[in-house]
């Protein structure tokens, strides 16, 4: 039953629904046309939603501030919006996520969920597809069906329904890894990017509780599963998994390719660093799958880069790729986009006169290896700088290999 300190749970899901059609804004209109209901389920809070919503009820900031403007929208004066906004998060308790699927990819229309599967918050959250959704109907009887398996006792994350959901359970949360990694690998990345991480999240954590109840993954699932961790920046998770994915006989050009992905993620995590020791740890015995192979350096090189790795480590990564390909040792290190810096704080910010004069050349010099990538930068909304640290190295590592000459 409901908690009764919480209201009316019909009126927080009507509030929901207005938030989510205000301003004839239609969540299916975002996509194509030919997308159509996969499936729907629920399941806790992401990470990044779970954040936000501490964040919101603790100080009233961060990306759900927005909410407010939606129930202001509604005629609510700013207090009673900030209110009724603030009531709506703490009475949530996890999310119901509406999968699409068309056109190669998958997206979402992820809701709210307040701990009920009642009559009326099932017909708001049909609502709140939008006007132009094809599936109402399935997706009613789909909730309908999720109300049937709670009230028997089904339990994330196995709550899934709907016309592509099937009866595996397992063979669902696959499916959804290998739509991801299909959406991925064609370019489909819906507008709300943030919407499929999530999703990655979930698939991750779904097929991680089923196989500790002895389900059996095969090696093409992991490698698609990690890709998942990876787009929901949970680069420790993806390499457990990548590490699974070898030892199950992943082949060298999907290893290669994973390990690529993996630095392309993890280059922008806090712990960046972290994640290049995970790496360089593994080089050697990942290169008794591959042999000798330069992308896995690169791919250490470019996470160390993005988090300002000390001059020594950078110095000793370039080596293994000199050892490996030096004509690509070249070419990437003064000819590819490498050098962004991504990762943590950037320190010390200087500007193109500055980092000129710190590494005795030219304004001119510098200007066109920013614009070309081939310097270091770190990007703060619309200015791009460059810091400190990260520019010693490059010059001792220039030096050290003649890179300039």
């Amino acid at each position: 039953m409901p908690d009764p300190n919480l209201g009316d749970l019909g009126a927080f899901a009507d509030d929901v629904q207005k938030m989510a059609t205000q301003g004839g804004f239609d969540p299916f209109a975002m996509f194509a046309s030919t997308m159509s209901f996969h499936s729907v389920f629920l399941a806790p809070f992401s990470p990044s939603l779970a954040g936000a919503i501490a964040q919101f009820l603790a100080d009233g900031t961060g990306p759900l501030l927005r909410s407010i403007d939606a129930f202001r929208a509604q005629g609510m004066p700013e207090d009673a919006a900030r209110m009724r906004a603030r009531e709506m998060f703490a009475a949530a308790k996890g999310m119901c996520v509406v999968v699409l699927s068309g056109d190669s990819r998958l997206n979402t229309i992820p809701q709210l969920f307040f701990g009920h599967l009642e009559d009326g918050w099932r017909a708001h959250v049909v609502e709140a597809c939008g006007k132009d959704f094809p599936g109402k109907e399935a997706l009613r009887q789909a909730l309908g069906d999720l109300a049937a398996k709670a009230a028997g006792g089904t339990s994330w994350p196995a709550l899934t329904a709907g016309p592509d959901a099937g009866s595996n359970v397992l063979t669902y949360w696959l499916e959804l890894a290998s739509g991801v990694v299909a959406s991925l690998d064609e370019g489909l990345l819906p507008t709300g990017a943030d919407r499929l991480g999530d999703l990655g999240h979930w698939i991750g954590v779904a097929v991680a509780l089923l196989a500790a109840q002895g389900k059996t993954i095969d090696v093409d699932d992991l490698a698609a599963v990690a890709r998942c961790r990876l787009l929901a920046g949970e680069w420790r998770e993806a390499g457990a998994l990548i590490e699974a994915a070898v030892a199950a006989g992943l082949q060298d050009e999907e290893l290669v390719d994973l390990i690529g992905h993996f630095a392309t993620a993890a280059a922008r995590a806090n712990d960046a660093l972290d994640a290049a020791e995970w790496l360089e740890a593994r080089i050697a015995p990942l290169e008794e799958t591959t042999g000798r192979c330069y992308d896995l350096t690169r791919a250490l090189f470019t996470i160390q880069a993005a988090a300002q790795a000390p001059t020594d480590r950078l110095l000793a990564t370039a080596a293994l790729m000199l050892a490996r390909d030096k004509k690509s040792f070249r070419h990437d290190l003064t000819r590819e986009p490498v050098w962004a810096v991504r990762a943590g704080e950037p320190g010390d910010l200087l500007d193109t006169a500055a980092a000129a004069t710190a590494i005795g050349r030219s304004a001119t010099f510098v200007s066109k290896r920013l614009e070309q990538g081939t310097i270091p930068s770190y990007r703060q909304g619309e200015q791009v700088r460059i810091p400190a640290r990260a520019l010693a190295s490059w010059k001792a590592l220039m030096d050290a290999h003649k890179l300039l000459e």
